[in-house]
């Protein structure tokens, strides 16, 4: 159940997001699939991180680390996506827009058509706080300032959701500390699977015509917070899948 502090936050944040019904909207706007399209884009940007160096050798041994520690990245931000999601169905705490009465300064009637598409979704814990949690880890990984413009965005995108009435504060931290273990994990398994991932990601840089092509889509929907992914479990379990 909520407690007073996630009712206490989730009202400071919603104050920041009602000044003006433009305001809402925007916060609206900002807090679902842009913070997607910014982790995919941050995911690219890592698999190209040391991509031209000085010397030939040296550029392929560092892109190889490099991509590796990525792939893991990518493997720990599915997992858990997936965890927070199937934590979500077992545990179904309802949205506050769902429990309580969040201040909008959007047309009563429009806001009720929202909160009424959102409201009996699970929101414990936050797969977007999951998802970028992972993503700032491996900022952190690259680089430290990268990793500090990284948290500040996701803190920026929590309180959004908050402010709208997605998510409790509470929601927020367990997807967080589900993403940030998940992300350590991975960099710890890199040197661990070195021995077969290595070979793989030779393969796949020998062969980028056909490779990269898939790896695109593969962005492409991650960016879409993985719609052809359900899909394909939708069509599996024979049901639709929130998500």
């Amino acid at each position: 159940m909520p407690n007073a502090l996630d009712h206490t936050l989730l009202a400071a944040a919603n104050r920041l997001v009602c000044g003006s019904p433009a305001q809402f909207y925007q916060a609206l706007a900002l807090s679902d699939r842009p913070s997607w399209v910014l982790a995919s884009m941050a995911f690219v940007g890592m698999w190209f991180v040391g991509a031209a160096t000085a010397e030939a050798a040296l550029s392929r041994q560092a892109r190889i680390q490099n991509r590796g520690r990525v792939v893991l990245l990518f493997g720990a931000l599915v997992t858990s996506f997936l965890v927070a999601r199937a934590v979500a169905a077992l545990v179904h705490r309802v949205r506050p827009i769902g429990e309580i009465a969040v201040p909008s300064p959007i047309p009563a009637a429009e806001w009720t058509s929202i909160k009424s598409a959102l409201a009996m979704q699970g929101a414990f814990p936050s797969d977007h706080a999951a998802m970028f949690a992972v993503v700032v880890v491996g900022l952190f990984a690259v680089n430290r300032r990268l990793g500090g413009l990284g948290l500040i965005l996701a803190i920026g995108f929590a309180i959004l959701r908050v402010g709208v009435g997605f998510h409790w504060p509470s929601d927020i931290a367990a997807g967080a500390l589900i993403g940030t273990l998940a992300g350590v994990l991975a960099l710890w398994l890199r040197g661990q699977v070195s021995a077969w991932l290595d070979p793989l990601l030779l393969w796949v840089d020998r062969r980028a015509p056909f490779t990269y092509p898939l790896l695109f889509l593969i962005a492409v929907d991650f960016s879409q917070k993985f719609i052809w992914l359900f899909g394909l479990l939708a069509r599996v379990a024979g049901h639709s899948i929130a998500h």
